[in-house]
């Protein structure tokens, strides 16, 4: 698994499996985990618990993932193409972290 997120990282996965299997299969669960860990904190009063516990699994795997799929996008040979690509991560990778 670790090899894979380094290989996700350098963008030298294929670019649907960045986007589907690391930006959505993982990224979705692993963000609501997050979310649920975080409200249930902040129910009982623990801000700086919610703090860590909510934005620490998370953050730092949606800024790998947003990166390794912006990467990947590379492997795309038209250039307006991979513009819209990146464009699209951008913008689902802070949705994401809204999540």
């Amino acid at each position: 698994m670790i090899r894979r997120l380094r290989r996700l990282w350098r963008g030298d996965l294929p670019l649907a499996e960045a986007i589907w299997v690391w930006g959505i299969l993982v990224a979705l669960p692993l963000n609501a985990l997050a979310t649920l860990a975080f409200l249930w904190l902040m129910t009982l009063d623990r801000p700086w618990a919610a703090l860590v516990i909510g934005t620490a699994p998370a953050v730092p795997y949606n800024i790998v993932c947003a990166v390794g799929i912006w990467r990947a996008a590379r492997q795309i040979a038209d250039p307006t193409r991979r513009a819209i690509l990146r464009a699209i991560t951008v913008v689902a990778a802070g949705i994401l972290c809204l999540i």
